[in-house]
């Protein structure tokens, strides 16, 4: 099977990016993108395949990386000159299993829908680039997230302009996605925004179930966000597609030490 056979083109006919019926796709995209801080492309694979494409990756994510950490929602180090209650210091927990693209099986499906370029050209037209670049290091490229029972990946921002999931497998309960559209701006942190999120008493907050196949992008620079705590024997599988605005973008050995537990 190929890419074309994987995903749904007759939902999402991204492979004619000039036809009238792919720009109307583009533009609805990219205005929910800048509305709500996220586009969702529900059913985005075709039926029956996120489980095909899950099945692949689930003997290697045996060995993914155990990633069990205390982090503040920017993932910096404690800044001890805050006052303790400040919410720039608030403990937060994530535990995760990482596999990194370095140990993807080569003829996962997966792999394949990562290296397409029309998936590439379509995400760049949505976030207004002209060109995306395939991740050049040998770990970041394209990782698959697991979240199994007690799990969770705990309320943070994202340091890329934009990322781009797709969900393989969704868990038996749990593991919703939340998350603050535009809680702060490159002008203004909102700290009192982000005090309310910490208490669990942000109005805005939005809450999402998840469902398998489905793409989505998602500007978490400026969203804070997270997924609840899994629960059940059904793992969240989730694969994460790095793209970049120029080419030969490499990861330093400590962020590779930092993200999979190894420098090589």
């Amino acid at each position: 099977m190929t890419v074309v056979d994987l995903i749904n083109l007759e939902k999402y006919p991204i492979l004619e990016l000039d036809a009238p019926i792919a720009k109307t796709l583009v533009a609805q995209c990219s205005h929910e993108l800048s509305k709500t801080g996220k586009c969702s492309l529900k059913q985005f694979l075709k039926p029956e395949i996120a489980a095909r494409l899950a099945a692949e990756v689930k003997p290697a994510l045996q060995d993914a990386y155990v990633q069990v950490m205390q982090h503040n929602v920017y993932f910096k180090k404690d800044d001890e000159t805050l006052p303790e209650n400040h919410p720039a210091r608030h403990p937060i927990t994530t535990s995760q299993n990482a596999l990194a693209y370095d140990r993807v099986p080569a003829d996962a499906g997966i792999r394949a829908i990562y290296n397409w370029k029309p998936l590439r050209d379509f995400i760049a037209q949505v976030v207004g680039l002209d060109t995306l670049y395939l991740h050049e290091d040998s770990m970041a490229p394209l990782n698959i997230m697991m979240l199994k029972d007690g799990d969770q990946l705990g309320w943070h921002y994202d340091r890329a302009d934009f990322v781009t999931t797709l969900l393989l497998q969704a868990p038996e309960t749990g593991g919703r996605f939340e998350y603050i559209p535009h809680l702060r701006s490159a002008d203004d942190e909102n700290y009192a925004g982000l005090s309310e999120l910490l208490a669990d008493a942000h109005p805005e907050k939005i809450s999402l179930a998840s469902e398998a196949g489905t793409l989505t992008l998602f500007q978490g620079i400026f969203s804070p966000h997270r997924v609840t705590q899994v629960s059940g024997a059904t793992p969240r599988i989730t694969s994460v597609l790095s793209y970049t605005k120029q080419p030969g973008v490499v990861f330093s050995e400590s962020a590779r030490k930092q993200f999979y537990g190894r420098a090589n």
